[in-house]
C-alpha cells in the first residue's frame, strides 16, 4: 500500500483505498496540511502577495545568451543610441507604410540630374604596406609519376594505325 496520496489524481480512478489503516490516513492528512502551509508561506513571500489581480513574474531572464549583445557595436557611441536603434523593427508587417518608408530611406539623397563625381585615388584612405611571400612549388622530377603517365597513354599498341 502506497500511503502517498498527496499527489493530485492519485487514487481517484479506483476510489479510496480501504486497506489504509487509521495511522496511514493520519500521515496522509499531515502531509497534505504541511504542503498547504508551505504553499501559503511561499505565497506570502511573493512581491505580488498584497496586490489583487496582479501577477509579477519572478523568473530569471530566460533569453539565451546567444541572442544577447555582450558589447555595443562600433557604429553606436553610446548604449542609449544602440537601444534607440533596435527598439523599432524594420519589418513592413510591423510598421505603417510611411514609417517603413522613412526607416528604409537612404541617408544621402541627390537631386535628379545632379552630377556625382567619381572617387579618385586621392579620396581613398592609404593602404597599409603588405608583405607577400612567394609560394614554394614542388620540384619537378622524373620519379614514379612520370613513368606511370607514359605507360597510360594510348591503347598500349605501338606502330599500328586505325583506318
Amino acid at each position: 500500500v502506497d500511503p502517498n496520496l498527496t499527489l493530485p489524481g492519485w487514487g481517484e480512478w479506483g476510489g479510496e483505498d480501504p486497506s489504509l489503516n487509521a495511522r496511514q490516513k493520519r500521515r496522509v492528512e499531515e502531509a497534505q496540511e504541511a504542503q498547504q502551509k508551505e504553499i501559503e508561506e511561499l505565497r506570502k513571500k511573493r512581491r505580488d502577495a498584497n496586490l489583487s489581480r496582479v501577477i509579477i513574474n519572478e523568473d530569471e531572464d530566460t533569453m539565451p545568451e546567444v541572442y544577447k549583445t555582450g558589447h555595443i557595436p562600433f557604429w553606436c557611441p553610446k548604449p542609449e543610441d544602440f537601444t534607440a536603434a533596435t527598439v523599432h523593427p524594420l519589418a513592413p508587417q510591423l510598421n505603417t507604410e510611411t514609417i517603413n518608408a522613412k526607416q528604409l530611406a537612404p541617408r544621402v539623397t541627390w537631386r535628379m540630374g545632379a552630377r556625382i563625381h567619381p572617387i579618385t585615388p586621392a579620396d581613398l584612405p592609404p593602404k597599409p604596406p603588405q608583405r607577400t611571400e612567394r609560394r614554394k612549388l614542388p620540384k619537378r622530377g622524373g620519379g614514379a609519376g612520370a613513368s606511370r603517365s607514359q605507360h597510360s597513354r594510348g591503347s598500349g599498341q605501338r606502330g599500328t594505325r586505325s583506318k
